[in-house]
């Protein structure tokens, strides 16, 4: 028993907490991006100055009231800074995978943390680097592939034919990302999902989810991306 918290207790240890992660991940975009850390800082203070300025004439000096509206400038000056620094982070690591095997599983890794459902892997591969993913959202049934336009396009409706036959009635999003014009990019993939226009309720999200788990074919992510080691970071 004492072996086994021991051991529990070294792998909490080798796990940086969340807030190392975050400033980890802020100093490597900081590297790559010089612009992000001035933008950051330069927008934070200007958010702190502004509500700052604002609340020390409104509340002409008052003390409890200039005191609430300084803390309300250092919180809203630390928030611009963090959102700045998280969508240019995002944009660098859709940059650096953009031509990676598998790149689509970033995206697909996000939106399902929030609203959409499925897995980050893969729901139908031909080699050597054409593959569809499949999320169930707001927006439908989102297929989105990757690789060669012909073949993959092709794929594309195959996987289409196949969510209709087992949840039909279900909407049907398809999309094809690519980096030289023909698709969607990888760094607006994320965004082009999120607006698209709602289609389905939670209920009806539950339903079509169920009936797709079982075309999963659960297949692994190519070695040419790890999304467990490169997710871009949330949105705020």
């Amino acid at each position: 028993m004492a072996k086994a918290n021991e051991s529990k207790t070294a792998s909490n240890e080798k796990q940086p907490g969340q807030l190392r992660q975050l400033f980890a991940q802020y100093a490597q975009t900081a590297k790559k991006d010089k612009l992000a850390p001035v933008l950051a800082i330069g927008l934070g203070l200007l958010a702190l100055v502004a509500i700052a300025t604002f609340g020390l004439i409104s509340t002409n000096l008052d003390p409890l009231g200039s005191a609430l509206y300084c803390v309300a400038a250092i919180v809203a000056g630390v928030l611009v800074a963090g959102i700045i620094m998280t969508r240019r982070s995002t944009a660098v690591i859709y940059a650096q995978y953009s031509n990676e095997m598998g790149r689509v599983s970033l995206v697909i890794g996000n939106i399902t943390r929030k609203t959409y459902k499925g897995s980050n892997q893969p729901v139908a591969i031909q080699r050597p680097d054409n593959m569809v993913f499949r999320a169930i959202g707001p927006a439908g049934v989102v297929l989105i592939g990757e690789g060669s336009a012909t073949k993959t396009k092709s794929m594309l409706e195959d996987e289409k034919r196949k969510v209709q036959r087992v949840a039909p009635g279900a909407h049907i999003e398809v999309i094809y990302c690519s980096e030289n014009g023909d698709g969607i990019a990888l760094a607006k993939l994320h965004n082009h999902v999120l607006k698209l226009k709602r289609k389905m309720n939670r209920a009806e999200i539950a339903v079509v989810n169920s009936r797709l788990t079982s075309l999963g074919m659960n297949l692994p992510i190519p070695k040419g991306i790890d999304p467990n080691k490169a997710r871009a970071g949330r949105k705020l």
